[in-house]
């Protein structure tokens, strides 16, 4: 249960697989406190816990995570793997949410297909292809089906993708100024904690852009 689900409006799960002994979980709490404000780390399985960041600002970068376990890698003397989660709403959703995406980080582990961090929009082409059956509209954070259920926003994603993510040639075929563009993309990044201006994230979002 969180401490205090009243102040929490939005929350990301940050997976990880750690060789250790029970002895080192608050050092390991410790470690993850210079990285999280006030993380609380759920162990679910001997080496296996998920950090729950709540309302996550600024949101933990890809680059940090991986400061994180390069950290934990010195300090014990182990392997860690990260699997970032989607943004979440708090709500009677959740649960499921989570669910699903500890599903999907033991699928990668087991496919051998996951580095030491990796995330969902990273892993959702390769979980999609090899587990179709698993992923359907519910699967994806409410957080990213409100936002691409607005009718500007999911018009301007699609013409950035078409546009390869040129800005300059989005806000052209748009016919709007490029710093409009650059507060749509903002707005959503801001609202998803998805960087569709990276690549994989970009990708992501197109898969489910089509599966919604």
């Amino acid at each position: 249960p969180l401490e205090k689900p009243g102040n929490i409006q939005l929350m990301q799960g940050h997976f990880f697989k750690m060789e250790h002994v029970p002895e080192e979980r608050q050092a390991i709490k410790e470690a993850v406190s210079g990285f999280f404000k006030d993380p609380l780390v759920v162990w679910y399985d001997r080496h296996e816990a998920v950090i729950v960041h709540q309302n996550p600002s600024p949101f933990l970068a890809k680059k940090e995570l991986s400061e994180l376990a390069d950290a934990l890698t010195s300090d014990f003397m182990a392997n860690p793997v990260f699997f970032s989660g989607q943004l979440h709403p708090v709500n009677g959703s959740l649960q499921d949410k989570i669910r699903f995406e500890k599903q999907m980080f033991h699928y990668m582990q087991e496919a051998g297909d996951i580095g030491n961090v990796a995330t969902f929009c990273q892993c959702l082409p390769s979980f999609l292809t090899a587990k179709p059956e698993r992923v359907n509209a519910s699967s994806f954070s409410d957080a990213v089906r409100e936002a691409l259920s607005d009718p500007e926003a999911s018009l301007t994603i699609k013409t950035y993708m078409r546009c390869n993510l040129n800005a300059s040639l989005t806000a052209k075929r748009l016919f709007i100024h490029r710093n409009s563009l650059q507060y749509r993309i903002d707005k959503f990044i801001e609202r998803t904690a998805i960087d569709i201006r990276q690549f994989e994230e970009a990708a992501a979002v197109y898969l489910m852009l089509h599966l919604l």
